[in-house]
């Protein structure tokens, strides 16, 4: 039988090793995600982007048109 010295022991000395293991798993994490919100913020600008050259090339197509009647 283990004695509850030899418990704490073990305890003291897994954990610095555990919480370094945390940290390293979280900053992991942490830096997927941030790369995850970036690429849909830079999606959403870029799709909201098309709207103004849209409404711009329409109206100069219809422009055209008009000048060619």
């Amino acid at each position: 039988m283990t004695a509850i010295s030899d418990l704490t022991l073990a305890a003291a000395i897994v954990s610095p090793w555990a919480y370094e293991y945390l940290a390293t798993i979280l900053q992991a994490k942490a830096e997927m995600l941030a790369f995850s919100d970036t690429f849909i913020v830079v999606g959403v600008v870029a799709l909201l982007a098309v709207i103004p050259a849209a409404m711009l090339s329409r109206s100069q197509r219809l422009a055209r048109r008009l000048a060619w009647s």
